[in-house]
């Protein structure tokens, strides 16, 4: 699963959250029930949340110059598991 936009972008010293919005994938009726990040070495998930159609992950770290691969895990109240990928570029 891709998400819009593929890549974000953060200073190494920023600690910033970043929204992942399902509506538009959910079917009717399905909620997200959970939702999990990790991160590659090197970046650090400090925390993540959802409401029924929004996962938020909090990142921090990174170093200049480098990027980053999280990966995105959600599991709905109708037992469907979306797995996607975004790229933190640190700058």
């Amino acid at each position: 699963m891709e998400f819009s936009p593929t890549s974000r972008s953060k200073y190494a010293n920023e600690v910033l959250d970043y929204t992942f919005d399902m509506t538009n994938t959910l079917d009717s009726g399905d909620t997200i029930s959970t939702f999990s990040v990790s991160a590659e070495s090197g970046l650090t998930v400090d925390s993540s949340s959802n409401t029924s159609t929004v996962g938020t992950a909090t990142i921090s770290g990174g170093t200049y110059g480098s990027s980053y691969k999280l990966t995105l895990t959600f599991v709905t109240s109708n037992s469907r598991t979306f797995v996607g990928y975004v790229t933190i570029n640190i700058i």
